[in-house]
């Protein structure tokens, strides 16, 4: 596969797990309003195995219900037959690691839930098992492929959003807030040893118009 096109799709998935990962909480059942029943209130647990026209499966459960709350993974898949999606429920609720798959791009998201709350989540390079993107406690990172910070952000405060960028040539090139307060010891060190000059740079930092 085209290496440029891998990157130009590891981009492009970036922005997507940044947009998917501030939905941090599920707030209903998910189940709630697509459970199939019969007359007697029963699932229909057949109709939860789903296939494409071609013959290749959509969907296919290996949930069990318990007052009609599901327990256990449902596998959704594409139509070339390539997995899609894996989720695991307990009690009706998004429980565990949660993976998406890409179609043709190597690049998986694992998502982890407790009782239908988001955990985290990550993005990751599965051509070689390197995480590129990673959201916990309103805390947003994305990295080059040499392992170096390319994003850090915080956006817990809603009022403002801390943010420090940099190039492919390690030069900073996005700077709101204030980094200093707003993110970690460990975080911090990173920048040091990855940018050494970065908090000198940040000093004389004139965002572009």
């Amino acid at each position: 596969m085209n290496k440029q096109y891998i990157y130009t799709f590891l981009f492009t998935s970036l922005v997507l797990f940044l947009a998917s990962c501030s939905n941090r909480e599920i707030k209903k059942d998910i189940f709630s309003m697509e459970i199939p029943v019969n007359s007697s209130g029963e699932v229909i647990l057949d109709s939860l195995n789903t296939f494409y026209s071609n013959g290749n499966p959509k969907a296919r459960s290996e949930l069990k219900f318990f007052n009609k709350k599901a327990t256990g993974k449902y596998y959704t898949y594409y139509e070339s037959g390539k997995p899609r999606s894996i989720r695991m429920y307990s009690n009706g609720k998004l429980d565990g690691k949660s993976l998406e798959f890409t179609e043709k791009a190597p690049v998986k998201q694992e998502t982890y839930y407790k009782e239908g709350k988001f955990i985290k989540c990550y993005l990751i390079d599965t051509l070689n098992e390197m995480i590129f993107a990673e959201y916990e406690n309103y805390i947003r990172k994305s990295y080059f492929d040499n392992s170096k910070f390319e994003l850090l952000m915080n956006d817990k405060d809603s009022s403002i959003t801390h943010i420090i960028r940099f190039s492919a040539e390690g030069h900073i090139i996005q700077l709101d807030g204030d980094p200093l307060s707003s993110f970690s010891k460990e975080d911090l060190d990173k920048l040091d040893k990855d940018y050494p000059n970065w908090r000198i740079e940040a000093k004389h930092f004139i965002p572009k118009p």
